[in-house]
């Protein structure tokens, strides 16, 4: 009794307390509940750890964690089913936050276990609800409808209003991801007439607030969605209790706004959402929120200030890039460590060789001396005039000898030059080109086949990821080597500036952009013969991942999708990137992606290779064969399989041409 008194004093004074600090209640109360944790025990104990482990779900994740851990310890030291089932309901939203969904989703299945052997009705609900939102985030709207309406069914028959709002919101947001937004705005009104009728906590009812306004913007709907953001960041009681919302809410008020060509107003809300982004620390949102700015001056026609933002989002997206890159450097570092020890082994082996030939040439130079001399000394008399002569050619020999070795010396160390320099170029390429690993944050799974001809190659694939967009482009620049090369930066460094600082989304627009700008800066003329020639292939996916459509443009490359035992070609333009005589615009195609979709972009290297019983090229139909007949492996081993059947095919034949080839499971 005495303990449950200190815990109702403390928590009554740290709101008091908070005005005072400038702290909010909900910080001053995880504090209190920090101070005596330690100093209760039992089933109060593990209430404890249970409230700050959801108390800080949001705030410190892995602090969370760690709390969420010793709540489950000591619920299942006193047998303590409510406690311990909401014990891994709480560490799987902890995981979630943290993007691990594979332990969230292990979590929330031994909730259900524990609720569904304990007879929990509400923690069934709600562990059915959390599953569902997995399903959601992995795109499985199936599965996730399944569990949603399972905890749909439990809560009717408990009666309770708050799981009913909770199952009726998801279950609208698995409608939205559907395009279904009828139903999507059914389940949103029902759920904002519970939680409005039953009085719920505010931030509760902001939160479907701004679903509703993200229902009305997919329709275009941009008064009602203004309307609706209006609510959601409505600050009744002075404040915003949930900033991410806020900052969410406020950007896409601004961008109804700019569709409304109401830039005075559109100016107010971006302000407001970058002070909302800064609250809550993310890179990201105020990098979004800047951009906005810069795009709502440079239709009011202050340049000045339009420029101020554009530099801002310049320097957030250096700083998220450079980071990075360092992570890739990181991870290079042991390979190029490896790969240093190698060459220096291979070095002193030729070394020893050379030393070796010298060592022949030496010896076998002595046998000669010796053997000419024992002629001279017998024919020293009669031979004199024939040994100045001789003695002349020796001469000359050992001259022309060091001049040999002289230039035999600067050969290496010029080639030594060019070695060393085009193996830095390909750190510095290697260094650009993004992580594999990206594609799985939005793909289920994906390989990267790429094999330069050379120490550094002309093909080049690029990824950007956003929070609602991926982009991957795959490209074969002009030439091999280190020409190649050099395009391949231009084409790096343009599609940054084109797709990250303008922030371009549709596939078409990027590729006619990427091609002026490539024309551009090689001043290319289709009027002068002599003009650069210089140019590239490509293919680009940009994907929505708020709806899972894929926007695709190619120039002279298509796309590939294999959809079960169906083959979808998407074919690019026919124009490449940079100057020609009948330019057309490239043209965007959409394509609605479904689970296990398996999507390959490729550039001509792989089929062109020369080889097979009669060396000839392994053409498009032979590439689409090896493609379709690995599909079902998973897809490290489509890769391997790729470089194999490549391998055997070439058989002693030199590559011929840079190989890339990328494949993506959705």
């Amino acid at each position: 009794m005495r303990r449950r008194m200190i815990m109702l004093i403390l928590t009554a004074m740290s709101t008091a307390v908070a005005g005072a600090t400038g702290a909010t209640a909900e910080e001053m109360r995880m504090d209190s509940l920090v101070r005596i944790v330690d100093k209760v025990e039992g089933a109060e104990q593990t209430k404890i750890y249970n409230e700050l482990c959801w108390g800080l779900r949001y705030v410190d994740a892995e602090q969370a964690v760690e709390y969420g851990q010793k709540a489950l310890e000591s619920a299942t030291r006193s047998d303590d089913y409510l406690e311990a089932a909401k014990s891994y309901s709480y560490l799987g939203i902890c995981y979630r936050n943290l993007g691990d969904y594979d332990d969230a989703f292990a979590s929330y299945k031994k909730g259900l276990e524990i609720a569904n052997r304990n007879n929990l009705r509400d923690q069934i609900a709600y562990s059915h609800i959390d599953i569902g939102n997995i399903y959601l985030h992995h795109k499985n709207y199936t599965q996730a409808d399944q569990e949603l309406k399972t905890a749909l069914g439990v809560a009717k028959q408990l009666g309770d209003q708050e799981i009913l709002g909770f199952c009726y919101i998801n279950l609208g947001r698995v409608c939205m991801a559907q395009n279904k937004l009828d139903d999507a705005e059914d389940y949103l009104n029902k759920c904002l007439d519970i939680r409005e009728r039953n009085k719920m906590d505010r931030s509760l009812i902001a939160v479907v607030e701004k679903e509703i306004g993200d229902l009305a913007m997919k329709r275009k709907e941009y008064d009602r969605a203004i309307e609706y953001y209006r609510k959601a960041t409505d600050e009744r009681d002075g404040k915003i209790r949930d900033v991410a919302l806020a900052a969410g809410a406020t950007e896409n008020m601004t961008r109804c706004y700019g569709e409304k060509e109401q830039w005075d107003s559109a100016a107010i809300y971006a302000n407001k959402c970058l002070e909302y982004s800064e609250r809550q620390g993310n890179s990201y949102s105020i990098n979004r929120a800047h951009r906005l700015m810069g795009r709502i001056y440079e239709k009011q026609g202050d340049y000045a200030k339009a420029i101020e933002s554009y530099d801002v989002v310049l320097a957030y997206s250096d700083t998220m890039m450079s980071k990075e890159i360092e992570t890739r450097l990181d991870n290079m570092e042991y390979r190029f460590e490896k790969m240093k020890k190698e060459r220096e082994l291979e070095r002193v082996k030729k070394d020893q060789e050379i030393r070796n030939a010298y060592m022949m040439v030496g010896v076998v130079f002595i046998v000669m001396m010796v053997g000419l001399v024992i002629v001279l000394v017998r024919r020293n008399v009669e031979h004199k005039k024939t040994n100045k002569i001789l003695k002349a050619q020796k001469e000359e020999i050992e001259e022309q000898k060091g001049e040999i070795e002289h230039q035999n010396r600067d050969l290496a160390a010029q080639k030594k030059e060019i070695t060393d320099s085009i193996e830095y170029a390909k750190r510095i390429q290697f260094a650009l080109l993004p992580n594999s690993e990206t594609i799985k944050k939005y793909f289920k799974d994906g390989f990267i086949f790429y094999k330069p001809r050379n120490v550094v190659s002309g093909d080049y694939y690029w990824m950007a990821d956003y929070e609602d967009y991926f982009a991957l482009v795959a490209a074969d620049c002009t030439g091999h080597g280190v020409p190649g090369a050099f395009m391949s930066l231009l084409g790096i460094s343009a599609l940054n500036e084109i797709v990250d600082r303008d922030g371009e989304r549709n596939s078409g627009e990027i590729m006619n952009r990427l091609r002026q700008r490539v024309k551009t800066l090689l001043n290319q003329n289709a009027r002068d013969p002599k003009s650069p020639q210089d140019g590239m292939d490509a293919a680009l996916i940009v994907v929505d991942k708020r709806t899972g459509v894929l926007d695709f443009a190619g120039a002279y490359l298509s796309l590939l999708c294999l959809r079960g035992k169906e083959e979808i070609t998407l074919k690019g333009t026919s124009n490449p990137i940079g100057v020609y005589v009948k330019e057309v615009p490239f043209v965007s195609q959409t394509l609605q992606l479904e689970k296990e979709d398996k999507i390959y972009l490729t550039s001509d290297g792989y089929w062109s290779q020369f080889g097979g019983p009669n060396n000839k090229k392994l053409n498009m139909k032979g590439y689409k064969e090896v493609i379709t007949k690995n599909s079902g492996l998973p897809m490290e081993e489509q890769k391997e399989a790729l470089e194999k059947y490549i391998a055997e095919w070439r058989g002693s034949v030199k590559q011929t041409d840079d190989m890339l080839v990328i494949g993506l499971e959705v």
